[in-house]
């Protein structure tokens, strides 16, 4: 990373902590934060910045939408609150009959074996993300600048693995967004753990559907009840 990129992204990250901290509630904090993701990635995009027109993600591929997606406990309830408010494309009830099947197959699983399986996101239906408004900031910073790689490391994960290790990979996730997003998604951590709410990486299906599912979850996740225990990943 470059000196200018470093900088911009340690002022990216204060500023959304900032943010934060000036925010009521939990919702309130993943809410503006995804309003800056939005604009800042909007600004990145007016810029010339090199490669960034190789980028090759384009509606209906979706091979990115297989890997095992981290988030926080602020935005798995965030997601949960649109799902329940029919702000996602998607009916609650199918929703949840989505996730509960997939989260039985994979809960627990590591990034690799979770890939191996071959079963999409619980939010991927016709290979349209049924929540993108609202999706994780890891989806929102993996722009690919080869598809035919994500197809592979989908498809051929162990032929991929090997030729990766062999050579020692290649740059196939455009780094200028991609680290913009991190910087934004520490950032909220950050302000999170100002509040002094717990700072903990949680698988994405298992996360939403604790928020479903659990009764008073927003409430009893900030009065310290470890109810996203289940979804923790290492």
């Amino acid at each position: 990373m470059t000196d200018a990129r470093t900088e911009f992204n340690i002022s990216v990250r204060q500023s959304v902590r900032n943010t934060v901290r000036e925010t009521t509630s939990p919702l309130e904090a993943v809410s503006r934060t995804v309003d800056i993701a939005e604009w800042l990635l909007d600004e990145l995009s007016k810029h010339d910045i090199q490669g960034l027109d190789r980028i090759a993600c384009r509606a209906g591929c979706a091979w990115c939408c297989y890997q095992q997606v981290g988030i926080t406990a602020a935005q798995a309830l965030h997601i949960a609150q649109a799902l329940r408010s029919g702000d996602a494309d998607v009916t609650l009830d199918e929703t949840l009959a989505r996730i509960a099947a997939l989260d039985d197959r994979i809960r627990g699983l590591s990034a690799r074996d979770r890939l191996k399986t071959g079963l999409p996101c619980a939010f991927l239906k016709n290979d349209r993300c049924m929540i993108y408004a609202v999706r994780p900031f890891a989806c929102r910073g993996a722009n690919s600048v080869d598809a035919e790689f994500c197809r592979r490391t989908v498809e051929d994960t162990d032929p991929v693995e090997a030729e990766w290790q062999r050579t020692g990979g290649q740059e196939w996730i455009h780094a200028a967004p991609f680290e913009a997003m991190q910087a934004v998604q520490e950032g909220l951590r950050d302000g999170l753990t100002d509040a002094g709410l717990p700072d903990e990486r949680l698988e994405l299906t298992a996360a939403v559907r604790i928020a479903l599912e659990t009764p008073d979850a927003e409430q009893r996740w900030r009065d310290g009840e470890d109810i996203f225990a289940p979804a923790r990943l290492p």
